[in-house]
């Protein structure tokens, strides 16, 4: 398998994705990435990191610790070594990672996060909580082992500090009875031995052994011969302290290298998912997905970016090889960006191939090649045409050497480098000998010869590079379906190049087009046109799918709010009349117990079953517009919305117009259009309408107060029957009983609907005059 990655700068993604590992073996192992040419491999090692990738955005990074990488201190347990207690701490970290590690897999479960592919590593981590303890308890963080590793320990370490204390108090009083010969009040230590400070002149005075002297030789350092035998018990109980520290490094080592296989297994799976998640990582920072991968050769590359140019600045390409048209010629002028996208269809076969997401959409697809070759030079300098040729042709004729089926051939200015009519002669030929195998190959070109050879061929797609007239900008963006010229008179002309040279080279140009040559230009222009018609009809067909999008999302709304409303407004009219009718259930057993009513009575049991009820309030979220028809809950009126100011709806109500907030109104439906129905009226003889005769004079002067409720119902009725809206009561002055009667029944009727005292002809005071709905 040949692939050419540092031509296509495969390297360089592969640097900044190791940026990403925490363990050193795995940032080598991402340099020397293998790539893969088997499909179902190459689609669980996209998962995996797509799965990562999921985690990363929906829970958190793995954040795997810096110091996880215990490779060396295995291998040394595999020999049978004792470790240290700097490596027993780095074994402890290892073993907490293991805990925590289980605890992350069960917080994506928790949140909900797809990780299926990963599951597996998570469920084979063996946890071991022995060890786990047993390093807790005997070693903490700087490596010091605790008092309370071993029983013997902790007495030598009980009799060492003992003694320490005796020979600290000891030096004391020493210093107090040799002051007159110490240079200095310190006790200091020599070889492990503890000393005073003496003064040259007297160290004879003192009887002990002399460890040192200072630079100066004004000072000897003296153990004094009172401390000896102390210091050499403190010397034999460190000895047996740095044994008992052994025998329990020993102990832990013997009892890690029993676990040292399920240790090993899940150092293995550490590494893994630090591979994993750096690539996750890298996948994040670019918006990477997972391709569709095939081994049919299709590739299927839609917004398309290279993942070493800026966001900002790369414009996304779309690119697409199939078996029956397998080869792309692309053509444009110089900066277009012809080598960028040959660049990112190889780079993003490679990356798909290694496990890595993709920069583009995730409609996109790629296929499984065994080779990839890449002829791509970069210098486009005046160097000498012999070396830059040669080494072109050199590139070629390994790719031909060894060109087969399932290769990806990548060749920028195919044939150039050397005289334009051999140079074009021999990349016809070398292309009519690769196209025999059958490869996905894509090359660049100016030659004007190579347009005409890919026209006359059916199974060559053409491509081209956009290109603004105008500014003289190349706009990077890939047409497929259409060729591109150079533009190099063009540019020149543009950029002030003498008048007559332009105009002759234009004639030389023109003289050495063929006819087919002229067609094929006359029809990329054309195509181009078609091309951005195509476009503008796309994005146009896109925009209209997002707004019926909307349309049909704020539809669902509405209905599932008009169920909302019509839901709960049921529920409290359901409400409101099982209160209602406990309410009547409990006046009728009150009434069963008594034989008869008195008027006042009567008039109560009117007055509760006449009590206007509480309106309905229901609130809504619907935005309404202008134009619709809406009911006010507060006014029991409905109308068309006619303007609206903030939270001011101003409803049009036919005779006028009232505006009302949002929480008063509801959507309702339009009404129907109600058909006139010219009725008939029946006359008697006489030539006038029957109706029920009815006063509109009521006199309740003289009537008791309980009586008034009785009597105004009656006349009500007969009002209502006879279709007459006023009633004119008497209630006179008197002690103004009734006239409260009145007043009170007047508010408890929903019958009426305004009312007045009587005028000056009319009774003034000791009259009432009602006016019904």
């Amino acid at each position: 398998m040949i692939y050419q990655t540092k031509t296509l700068e495969f390297d360089k993604i592969l640097k900044l994705v190791s940026k990403h590992a925490v363990s050193p073996r795995v940032r080598e192992t991402i340099l020397d990435l293998q790539i893969y040419n088997n499909p179902d491999v190459i689609k669980v090692l996209l998962h995996e990191v797509d799965d990562a990738l999921g985690a990363l955005n929906r829970a958190s990074n793995i954040n795997l610790d810096s110091k996880y990488d215990i490779d060396e201190q295995l291998k040394r347990l595999e020999i049978g070594s004792i470790l240290q207690p700097n490596e027993l701490v780095l074994i402890h970290t290892f073993l907490k990672e293991e805990t925590r590690l289980k605890s992350y897999n069960q917080n994506l479960k928790k949140l909900k996060v797809e990780a299926k592919y990963l599951e597996s590593y998570f469920f084979d981590i063996n946890l071991h909580d022995d060890l786990l303890k047993l390093l807790g308890q005997t070693i903490d963080p700087d490596a010091n082992i605790y008092d309370n590793a071993s029983n013997n320990l902790f007495k030598i370490r009980r009799t060492l500090q003992s003694k320490l204390t005796s020979v600290n108090e000891k030096m004391e009083k020493l210093m107090n009875k040799y002051s007159d010969f110490l240079n200095e009040r310190v006790i200091v230590t020599r070889n492990d031995r503890y000393c005073l400070c003496i003064n040259q002149s007297f160290k004879n005075k003192i009887k002990g052994v002399v460890h040192d002297i200072s630079s100066s030789g004004q000072t000897v350092y003296l153990e004094p011969e009172e401390i000896r035998s102390i210091t050499s018990e403190i010397e034999f109980l460190k000895v047996e302290e740095r044994k008992e520290i052994l025998k329990i490094l020993a102990d832990v080592s013997n009892k890690l290298a029993i676990n040292l296989e399920t240790l090993k297994i899940n150092l293995e799976i550490f590494l893994t998912l630090d591979l994993i998640y750096a690539k996750a990582n890298y996948a994040k920072e670019i918006n990477g997905v997972i391709p569709k991968i095939n081994q049919n050769g299709l590739i299927n590359l839609i917004k398309a970016r290279h993942p070493l140019i800026e966001p900002k600045v790369i414009v996304p390409i779309n690119f697409y090889l199939d078996e029956k048209a397998p080869t792309m010629i692309i053509t444009g002028p110089n900066t277009g960006g012809k080598t960028v996208a040959l660049k990112t269809v190889g780079l993003l076969t490679l990356m798909a191939q290694s496990g890595l997401l993709i920069p583009a959409s995730e409609k996109s697809e790629v296929a499984v090649f065994s080779n990839i070759y890449a002829d791509i030079g970069d210098e486009q300098s005046l160097e000498q045409s012999l070396s830059t040729f040669s080494s072109h042709m050199t590139k070629i004729k390994k790719i031909v050497d060894n060109v087969t089926p399932n290769d990806l051939i990548l060749i920028d200015e195919l044939g150039s480098g050397t005289d334009p009519v051999e140079g074009t002669s021999l990349a016809i030929s070398i292309l009519d000998y690769l196209r025999k195998h059958k490869p996905r190959l894509v090359i660049t070109t100016h030659y004007s010869e190579l347009k005409v050879y890919a026209f006359e061929s059916s199974d060559i797609v053409t491509a081209s590079v956009a290109f603004d007239t105008v500014t003289l900008e190349p706009k990077y963006h890939l047409q497929i379906g259409t060729t591109g010229s150079s533009n190099a008179i063009l540019i020149a002309n543009r950029l002030g190049l003498n008048k007559e040279i332009i105009e002759n080279a234009k004639l030389r140009v023109s003289g050495h087009q063929s006819d087919i040559a002229k067609i094929i230009e006359n029809l990329a222009v054309k195509e181009q046109k078609l091309e951005d018609k195509k476009k503008y009809f796309e994005e146009s067909q896109l925009a209209l799918d997002e707004k019926m999008k909307q349309y049909d999302n704020l539809l669902l709304k509405n209905h599932q709010e008009q169920d909302r409303i019509i839901k709960e407004i049921r529920d409290n009219e359901t409400k409101i009349w099982n209160e209602k009718h406990l309410e009547v259930q409990k006046l009728i057993k009150e009434l069963k117990a008594k034989k008869e009513l008195s008027a006042k009575e009567e008039a109560e049991v009117k007055k509760i079953i006449n009590k206007p009820r509480e309106k309905t309030i229901v609130k809504t979220d619907y935005n309404f517009k202008v134009g619709d028809y809406v009911s006010i809950q507060s006014y029991g009126q409905s109308g068309y919305i006619k303007e609206i100011d903030g939270d001011d709806y101003y409803i049009d109500l036919g005779p006028f117009t009232l505006n009302f907030k949002k929480s008063d109104l509801l959507l309702a439906p339009v009404p129907k259009p109600e058909k006139k129905i010219n009725r008939r009226k029946t006359v008697n003889r006489e030539g006038e309408v029957p109706t029920k005769e009815a006063s509109v004079e009521l006199d309740l002067r003289g009537v008791r107060y309980e009586e008034v409720y009785g009597l105004l119902d009656k006349a009500i009725d007969n009002l209502l029957l006879s279709n007459l809206k006023s009633l004119r009561i008497i209630h006179g002055y008197g002690t103004g009983a009734v006239k409260k009667a009145v007043s009170e029944y007047i508010k408890s009727s929903n019958l009426i609907k305004s009312h007045r005292s009587g005028g000056e002809n009319e009774g003034m005071l000791g009259v009432t005059i009602i006016t019904l709905k």
